[in-house]
């Protein structure tokens, strides 16, 4: 009685895990196209989820479109996953965006956004020949570049770097550790060495 009662779950249990695993006729098409790559998500409870990820690089840092074994394709936003990857690339979320790692050590991480801030330009102008002559403001949305973060492992909110008021920032920020504060504060390492700062800070001793 036992042996089949353990039988049965057994049965059951590896129906369960193979249907997880088994792939779907449209998820094996959208695996072959170019725009569809294979990727992860890891779910708040800790759960990791393999799929296909829509490479969409105006959004990764918003919404991803994932793709599960089913066939089914869910937009994710920051405050439905903790974190996501693909092709090398690990995006975590602070539950309001996705930040990409550059580079995790044992005290510190630093990671990257989209820089996707506005901001307000006035402009005159002049029509020659007509008279007219005014000005207006005009809505300007920098995606030149990308903003850059911080986080130590024991926090739970990014910081983030700006070359502005950078010593005054981030002196205290590193006070505990001596060599790293000695080197920003004597302009050894700087706003653009930002990745060396996060090395040598993982090598402090507590």
């Amino acid at each position: 009685m036992i042996r089949a009662l353990f039988l049965l779950i057994f049965s059951v249990f590896t129906h369960y895990t193979f249907a997880q695993e088994e792939k779907s006729i449209t998820y094996l098409k959208l695996e072959e196209r170019g725009d569809y790559t294979n990727g992860y998500i890891i779910t708040k409870d800790h759960h990791r989820i393999n799929g296909l990820i829509e490479r969409l690089d105006d959004k990764l840092y918003k919404v991803i479109s994932f793709v599960h074994y089913d066939g089914r394709e869910i937009g994710y936003r920051p405050p439905d996953i903790s974190e996501y990857g693909f092709n090398g690339h690990r995006y975590v979320s602070d539950g309001d965006g996705f930040y990409e790692m550059i580079m995790m050590g044992t005290k510190i991480g630093l990671f990257i956004r989209e820089n996707n801030e506005t901001y307000l330009r006035y402009d005159a102008f002049n029509q020659p020949g007509t008279g007219i002559m005014g000005s207006h403001f005009n809505v300007i949305k920098n995606r030149s570049g990308v903003m850059i973060f911080v986080k130590k492992t024991d926090e739970s909110e990014f910081k983030r770097v700006r070359l502005t008021d950078f010593k005054m920032n981030f002196i205290p920020y590193f006070q505990d550790c001596q060599i790293v504060v000695d080197a920003i504060e004597y302009d050894v390492l700087t706003y653009k060495d930002i990745e060396d700062i996060c090395t040598l800070y993982n090598t402090c001793e507590d």
